[in-house]
């Protein structure tokens, strides 16, 4: 297995997450500060505020006309930012019971959104939470049900399978996507260690070696997991094999995004790992990045 470093970008944020590429510019956003950041191309660390997001951004996407959608986390919402103003696209509450989360976009404009899936704000025990899709107009459907803390989301190159992260139970999920957008029977595309006997964060966390986080997809068809417990990112072949692994020393990988002028850099939104630190109260998070030789996949 091929084991490489990734170089740091920028420090001093709370929580990066759903980092995405987009004109020439890397958007994320800092959970705890709430606010999205963009990050100027070639990215050298400097950055600015686009948006601050009152209810806590977390997953981003860009709609057909180019436009910035942003989950906001403890309202439960999806959001426009039209250059000047947030607004309202769905409100999500009626079917989220705690934060809304990590987002994909496809082709048509249809956003698919996880959640938590906790019992309540302050508890850590899990539940089956669902994953939504909201279309153009802004109808809500339920895409699929059951899924444990649905976090990273993709689609694959030619938009016909869905992949998202189950992550306290240590599984990547695939869905056939069917042409009305609808989603087909799940299947496990990659189980990491064994379903925890205990749906409790800590438990959950203890049990597993690892919690596969945000997902990045490569153009050999390769997904770059996040790992929110570990000290890296794996490339991950459909076989299941593990070929490549990035580390980043202290700090974990909560999510990834391919960019740049070619889609070879991989960059990564790290912290400490999962349940080490307050990332509330102290800026641990960072930025960073790897060059590498196959380009990502790009992603709305």
């Amino acid at each position: 297995m091929k084991i490489s470093k990734a170089k740091l970008l920028a420090d001093g944020f709370y929580l990066l997450e759903a980092p995405r590429w987009h004109n020439d510019q890397l958007f994320v956003s800092d959970f705890f500060a709430h606010r999205v950041i963009t990050f100027s191309s070639p990215v050298t660390g400097a950055h600015k505020t686009l948006c601050d997001v009152p209810g806590q951004p977390s997953g981003l996407g860009f709609a057909l006309d180019g436009s910035l959608r942003i989950v906001s986390m403890l309202d439960r919402k999806l959001f426009k930012w039209d250059g000047d103003n947030l607004e309202l696209v769905a409100d999500l509450s009626a079917y989220f019971t705690t934060e809304a989360n990590d987002m994909a976009i496809d082709e048509e404009g249809r956003c698919y959104i996880g959640s938590f899936g906790l019992t309540n704000f302050d508890s850590t025990t899990l539940e089956p939470s669902p994953l939504l899709r909201v279309d153009p107009d802004g109808s809500i459907t339920v895409a699929a049900e059951n899924l444990i803390f649905p976090n990273g989301i993709i689609f694959s190159e030619d938009g016909k399978t869905l992949y998202v992260a189950e992550t306290y139970i240590g599984r990547v999920t695939s869905f056939p996507v069917l042409e009305n957008g609808e989603l087909g029977e799940s299947s496990i595309w990659a189980q990491f260690g064994t379903v925890p006997p205990v749906m409790e964060i800590k438990s959950a966390t203890e049990h597993l070696p690892m919690l596969p986080d945000g997902l990045a997809l490569d153009s050999e068809g390769a997904i770059w997991v996040a790992d929110a417990k570990g000290h890296g990112i794996s490339r991950v072949l459909p076989t299941g094999e593990t070929v490549e692994f990035v580390e980043t020393g202290d700090v974990s990988v909560y999510s990834a995004t391919f960019g740049g002028p070619e889609l070879k850099t991989l960059f990564l939104c790290c912290a400490p790992p999962v349940e080490s630190y307050n990332p509330r109260t102290s800026k641990r998070s960072v930025l960073m990045s790897y060059e590498g030789s196959v380009a990502g996949v790009k992603r709305r």
